[in-house]
């Protein structure tokens, strides 16, 4: 599997305020990767984002040697631990009053990838058949849309398109979406953050993931948000599926 990550400040943020985590697991073959968007004041934006990757990580490497199926029947207790912590962050510390994070996770195995999400991070799948977004936002506009009264169009530059409905350190309760996506050979996969999202078309995307390499699509999302205005922190995973290369 060919695996690329990046993460960017942008041109305006003055902290990067995304995390993102890649982890192979050679004796099961397992491979998990995430990305997480911060939000809230000071530097609790960051602290809640590596805080939920870090004790992902954590949680998946004392998983080592299981198989996917006890990965995903884990994985929702993983995350209401990780909401416990930061609410339990939050509420201990003023400066961290009110922080949260989106979460969206990937886990592979052979062709069959399974994804937990919350918040407006996203996941793509590109192929011979095209783009497809895999999540959906928990995001005000999204819903706006859903209701049939705005397109998606007029929700990209929507005045309350950041606002969110879903994310860790909101609520005590959360859920996360949870979908099961069988790959096709070869599929390029692309997890971001909304700040490539908003700022770079889906047939953007598709046009630059399917047009190059895993490493070189990652350097021009990058570059093509940030010459957009770079507005916001960007992060993307890119990895491939489906081919034989002896890379992990």
């Amino acid at each position: 599997m060919n695996v690329a990550y990046r993460t960017d400040v942008g041109k305006v943020r003055q902290k990067n305020e995304d995390a993102v985590m890649t982890l192979f697991n050679s004796r099961n073959d397992i491979f998990v990767c995430a990305v997480a968007d911060g939000m809230g004041g000071h530097k609790a934006g960051g602290t809640a984002s590596t805080t939920a990757l870090n004790i992902l990580r954590k949680k998946l490497i004392d998983l080592d040697g299981e198989n996917l199926e006890e990965y995903v029947k884990n994985l929702e207790d993983i995350i209401k631990n990780i909401n416990d912590e930061i609410l339990k962050k939050s509420n201990k510390d003023d400066n961290l009053k009110g922080m949260g994070t989106t979460i969206t996770v990937c886990i592979i195995f052979n062709m069959k990838m399974v994804v937990f999400h919350i918040g407006d991070s996203r996941v793509y799948t590109i192929n011979k058949n095209g783009i497809t977004q895999i999540t959906k936002d928990h995001s005000l506009v999204q819903k706006l849309v859903d209701e049939g009264k705005i397109t998606k169009d007029e929700a990209a530059v929507h005045p309350n398109r950041n606002i969110l409905l879903k994310a860790l350190g909101s609520n005590e309760k959360l859920i996360p979406d949870v979908k099961e996506v069988v790959l096709q050979k070869p599929t390029k996969v692309l997890m971001c953050t909304d700040g490539l999202t908003s700022l770079v078309t889906d047939e953007e995307i598709e046009e630059i993931v399917k047009n190059n390499s895993c490493d070189a699509a990652a350097d021009k999302l990058i570059f093509t948000a940030n010459k957009a205005g770079g507005l916001d922190n960007i992060s993307v995973i890119v990895f491939e599926t489906g081919v034989n290369d002896g890379k992990q």
